[in-house]
């Protein structure tokens, strides 16, 4: 019989039956490829030491194995380790069974149809396939471990969370969910992230379509998770992970006793224990059903650095996002209640009764969003003064450093606030609002300051915003209609200029009581500004530091509103008067029991007469 050299440089396309016969009978090629008796030996036992002479034949070549096609069985292998340099393939193949409590390490490309099970006995408590080493694999399917978009015959819980834990034996290796256009994939148990890293989970159609105030919208005909789950255990938790992304999915949950948070990068609190850069993009998260709207939450990102959700369709559920938190489970966990730098953009918010967002943390971006009226068509975008939340968590947090631009804030025709906050440096601006009251009195807000003796709110910039509807009509206050902050008692440096509606400029706020620095409005005709770099230095506790910024024509006497560039830090108060004529001085004043070092940034100094 003709045998070829392992050490030869040809490429071996080797099924295990053909090796096999080559190795053990001294039948001619012909015979072989003509022969069935080798079907059998390949009968879901065990395969081993048949794919170890397979391998050591391949030797150091380029190889394939091909799985061949067993009526009824596949191969079955114990744990077994197959180089890099050979791909498994098992386009014609019946799969490969890794016995219980053995593993299976592919080093080499993989090769499957789409829809086609790969590996057996393969869940938790069964056999292991493992990709540590490989870096030929850069995605599994879900289909591989027999995930089935079904919608409903089969829980896809174990299936699913052993193509995660594969993957996530490897850097850099995504999860794919195939396309369930008829149909989708059910799973009722709750999904472990937890220490995954660098990973994408992806539907099959992630592009986008539509468009308009709040950016893009999905396509919402795309790969379909349902969670069938019920209580307040979250259906998909991480903590902690790093990088990882979903993208292209449309993940829902079905019962209206599913009381949780439907993908939770909540973490438990430890020092260092964070997730950082988790996404959500181009997907569509809520309930299934007009009943199944109670999810506490879309997204939690507590404890959280550089995550975010863009893209997206948040709807049906109680809450969008919610960001910071002290506890954990509202009943354990020291926590260290933070969830920073995280974007959230061009996503719609819709059909929730709660809250949008609630609890942003420092350096959040709130862009290019379409946040539509809650299911009783009150206005709810984005707050700190949740009591459910902060019953769970905590009410005295420090929230600062917020942006809040371009976004929609559409058709509040029955009131409420859009946004309703404490903390310090809000940049607020260039948003579009409509508060309607159909020909009765206007009871709607954009903004509502909260303050007590515990948490105030300081410094928060209201510019460039314009209204539209019947928002001059009835008999409500104007004051009550933009910027409210009743019965607040530590609310200062706030400016509130240059906004519009569509029957002109929005005046002056006349019913607004001040607090310490002040509560400032567009300057009235004949007045004078002009802005300069300024750079304080470092404040010591409880110092102060005046600079100076030329504004021609000014004069002692004059009103003066100074304001920052984007967010300051935390804890500064400022004020402003005309030193001399033409010179502003600006007064900034560290208010906190610590050093800050402010950075440089751009002011403006607005002289009116």
């Amino acid at each position: 019989m003709r045998r070829v050299s392992p050490l030869s440089a040809r490429t071996f396309v080797l099924t295990v039956a053909a090796v096999l016969c080559a190795l053990v009978s001294p039948l001619s090629q012909t015979t072989l490829a003509q022969s069935a008796a080798f079907t059998p030996d390949c009968n879901g036992r065990d395969d081993t030491a048949k794919f170890t002479a397979l391998i050591s034949s391949i030797g150091p070549n380029t190889g394939t194995i091909r799985l061949p096609y067993v009526a009824g069985s596949r191969c079955a292998v114990n744990s077994l380790t197959i180089p890099a340099n050979i791909t498994l393939d098992n386009s014609e193949g019946t799969g490969i069974k890794v016995n219980t409590g053995q593993t299976l390490t592919p080093l080499g490309p993989l090769v499957n149809p789409q829809g086609k099970r790969f590996f057996y006995n393969a869940l938790a408590g069964q056999g292991t396939v493992s990709l540590v080493g490989n870096t030929k694999v850069r995605a599994v399917h879900v289909g591989w471990w027999g995930a089935t978009p079904d919608s409903g015959a089969t829980d896809n819980t174990a299936h699913f969370q052993a193509a995660l834990t594969c993957a996530g034996t490897a850097k850099g290796i995504d999860v794919e969910f195939d396309n369930t256009a008829g149909g989708y994939y059910s799973f009722s148990g709750q999904l472990s992230l937890t220490g995954l890293a660098q990973m994408k989970l992806s539907g099959a159609g992630s592009g986008r379509q539509g468009g308009g105030a709040g950016g893009n919208i999905p396509n919402s005909a795309r790969t379909e998770l349902r969670y069938a789950g019920k209580g307040t255990d979250s259906a998909i938790v991480g903590a902690p992970t790093r990088a990882v992304t979903f993208e292209g999915l449309a993940i829902r949950y079905s019962s209206p006793a599913f009381t949780g948070d439907l993908i939770s990068f909540d973490n438990p609190g430890t020092t260092g224990d964070i997730s950082a850069q988790n996404r959500i993009q181009e997907c569509l998260l809520g309930g299934s059903t007009a009943a199944a709207v109670n999810a506490r939450s879309l997204v939690l990102f507590r404890n959280n650095v550089e995550g975010g959700v863009r893209d997206s369709v948040l709807t049906n559920a109680v809450r969008g996002v919610i960001g910071r938190g002290t506890l954990a489970d509202g009943t354990t966990g020291a926590g260290t209640a933070f969830s920073n730098a995280i974007l959230i953009h061009n996503n719609r918010f819709q059909f929730l009764s709660g809250y949008a967002i609630v609890n942003p943390g420092a350096q959040w971006e709130i862009t290019g969003n379409v946040f539509e009226p809650g299911r009783d068509m009150k206005g709810r975008a984005i707050t700190t003064e949740d009591a459910e939340v902060n019953g769970r968590y905590a009410k005295s947090l420090e929230h600062k450093g917020v942006t809040i631009t371009g976004n929609g804030f559409w058709d509040s025709t029955g009131g409420g606030t859009w946004i309703a906050i404490r903390g310090s440096g809000y940049y607020i601006a260039g948003n579009f609002v409509t508060l309607y009251n159909n020909g009765a009195k206007v009871d709607g807000k954009f903004v509502k300051l909260y303050g007590d003796a515990a948490k105030g709110t300081h410094g928060v910039v209201i510019t460039g915003n314009a209204f539209a509807g019947n928002i001059k009509g009835g008999a409500g206050a104007i004051a009550d209609l933009y910027v409210d902050q009743s019965g607040a008692t530590a609310v200062s440096n706030v400016v509130f200029e240059g906004n519009g509606g569509e029957r002109g400029p929005v005046p002056p706020l006349p019913n607004v009581r001040p607090g310490p620095g002040g509560f400032s409005h567009a300057a009235a005709p004949g007045g004078f500004s002009n802005t300069a770099a300024l750079d304080f230095g470092p404040l010591a506790a409880a110092a102060t530091a005046e600079l100076t910024i030329d504004v021609a024509g000014a004069a002692p006497g004059m009103s003066v509103q100074v304001s920052p560039e984007g967010a300051p830090e935390a804890g500064l108060l400022w004020s402003g008067y005309v030193s001399a004529a033409g010179t502003v001085t600006v007064r900034l004043g560290n208010v906190t029991a610590a050093a800050i070092d402010p950075a440089e940034r751009t002011w403006r100094a607005t002289v009116t007469k």
